[in-house]
């Protein structure tokens, strides 16, 4: 069964919340878009990389056929000679075991002298390997007998080698035939009280406490594999309430139970909510994999925001490489709502894996599957993309003003307490590198000159940024002059990249002097948590992923008349 699963929220109010479940699961292998000899390359390996027994059987049997090929080349390069002298000479031949070309350039050379020599060909196997060795050994005289061994070798063993070699390639074709033709129809979800032991919670899959949902289906294709995309909204859950859900059919099963907690009531004018928040996380090298899941596991955070550059890549290798980073983080986005926004590193296809992996809450507030808003009490979210400034080929200048627009008309509309906007690349760093010279000198001003004065304009308290690979805090700042060296009721966006959760690209190191707006930076493996207490104070934390100590941290101020 699907296990592919992530939640994302939508709105909240003191009566009722809405949570939007989405899950991906395989469907056919598209068997008519490879050739026979493809598939059934594929296939065998598929067998070697998970079955040890069929590894084993075919990897004896590669190397028994390999010993029958060299043995018949052997005996088919056995000649035996009559030492007949010639005139006026005498040239003795002793019965030698030599290889078949070099056997018949001194039997020529013999002929060429008169002499005459009987040739004796004996085998242990007939005609076809006789007859190949004979076209394989005889045209290359330093390879000798082994040439045909060197093929066989090739033909027979090295698929054996091919799993260890390319891991990754073999994992899209293990899942199609795990999960086969996907019909997956429905989500099945109970309220659970609070005090009652998780163990035990459910006799059955038909308790009266528990409803049963039909979903939206849609399907995007790869070169091989169809994915088939299940999304359904949650009306109406209680506030402060756990709840559990599983997602299936009784025709294909159903999957694991997992569990989420709804929102606490509003108390005064915000809600008391805890964020994770990180970019830039891949399947290789994922350093807060362990202690993000350690700590969201006893669900004392409400929300993770991933901002841009998933798994690396998302569409990698047909996109296993995807299916597996879905899996890696399921202990938290299955059960805690998992926001995201784009990263350079989801632009395959315009942006195909990301836009319908995540399913995001688009619709509710007017965007697109790029950009949306949401709100937590008294809190305004909005995820941009930042990728629209850098990708001609898929968006025009007219792309970049739809998003200009709907975030100006998003961002006046909110009357909430607090506003944070995210994005995946930084307006401001002072971070640069030898093979990418001048990266926070040009990139954040293209993001500077199109947003920066609507965020200060319209009291924007958080800007948020991944794309480096590191951790950077900085004062308030305003048209690349410090506002202020403080967090009490900021004059600009408080600016905050925390790209370094850990990747195949590893840390991007520091290579310049530190600028005047910077407050804090580090190139430590990490992730940010970002409190909000009450309408007057956030407390931010850049916690480390080795050991979960804080690396840094800072409170964010604001008075009530404000």
């Amino acid at each position: 069964m699907p296990e592919q699963i992530h939640l994302a929220y939508i709105n909240q109010t003191n009566q009722h919340q809405n949570m939007l479940v989405s899950w991906t699961v395989m469907s056919d292998y598209t068997r008519q878009e490879q050739g026979y000899l493809e598939f059934a390359f594929d296939y065998i390996v598929y067998y070697l990389s998970h079955n040890y027994v069929f590894y084993m059987t075919y990897l004896l049997f590669s190397l028994w056929i390999t010993y029958v090929f060299y043995t018949a080349c052997e005996k088919n390069a056995r000649l035996t000679y009559s030492d007949i002298p010639y005139q006026g000479d005498y040239y003795p031949y002793y019965n030698t075991e030599e290889s078949r070309c070099q056997r018949e350039r001194q039997r020529q050379r013999q002929k060429d002298r008169g002499m005459v020599a009987t040739s004796h060909v004996k085998s242990i196997i007939c005609c076809p390997a006789n007859c190949l060795c004979s076209a394989i050994v005889c045209p290359v005289r330093s390879l000798s007998r082994w040439c045909c061994c060197y093929a066989v070798f090739i033909s027979f063993v090295l698929p054996c080698i091919l799993p260890l070699l390319f891991p990754a390639a073999m994992y899209e074709f293990y899942e199609m035939e795990r999960y086969g033709e996907a019909n997956v129809s429905y989500v099945q979800y109970c309220s659970v009280d609070p005090y009652q032991s998780k163990d035990n919670i459910f006799t059955s899959k038909n308790d009266d406490s528990c409803k049963i949902k039909s979903v939206k289906q849609s399907e995007f294709n790869t070169k091989h594999i169809k994915r088939k995309m299940f999304t359904t909204q949650l009306n109406n859950l209680a506030v402060n309430t756990r709840y559990k859900y599983t997602v299936g059919s009784a025709r294909t099963g159903w999957s694991d139970w997992l569990e989420f907690n709804t929102f606490k009531p509003e108390q005064g004018k915000t809600l008391p909510v805890t964020f994770a928040i990180y970019g830039d996380y891949g399947v290789v090298n994922h350093q807060i994999q362990g202690e993000l899941t350690k700590i969201l596991s006893n669900h004392p955070y409400d929300m993770v925001i991933h901002m841009g550059d998933m798994a690396y890549d998302l569409s990698s290798d047909d996109g296993a490489r995807g299916d597996i980073f879905m899996n890696q983080i399921q202990p938290f986005a299955g059960r805690v709502p998992y926001m995201t926004c784009p990263g350079n590193h989801e632009v395959t296809n315009n942006f195909t894996h990301y836009t319908n992996r995540y399913v995001m809450p688009y619709e509710q507030s007017g965007g697109t599957p790029l950009y949306y808003s949401f709100d937590v009490g008294d809190i305004h979210i909005v995820s941009i993309s930042t990728e629209l400034y850098h990708y001609s080929e898929y968006y025009t200048q007219a792309n970049i003003d739809w998003q200009l627009r709907w975030l100006a008309n998003d961002i006046k509309a909110s009357t909430a307490r607090w506003k944070i906007v995210f994005g995946h690349r930084p307006m401001y760093c002072t971070h640069d590198m030898h093979d990418y010279p001048g990266i926070c000198d040009r990139e954040p001003l293209v993001l500077r000159n199109s947003i920066e004065s609507l965020l200060k304009d319209n009291h924007v308290d958080f800007y948020l940024a991944g794309h480096l690979h590191n951790y950077e805090r900085l004062w308030p700042v305003y048209n690349n002059r410090t506002v202020q060296k403080n967090y009490v009721n900021s004059q600009g966006p408080v600016n905050i990249i925390s790209g370094a959760a850990g990747c195949q690209e590893e840390k991007d190191i520091f290579e310049k002097e530190n600028n005047d707006w910077s407050a804090y930076r580090s190139n430590r493996y990490g992730f940010g948590i970002m409190t909000v207490y009450n309408n007057t104070h956030i407390y931010w934390k850049q916690v480390l992923a080795k050991n979960g100590h804080i690396d840094d941290e800072a409170w964010i101020v604001k008075d009530e008349s404000i």
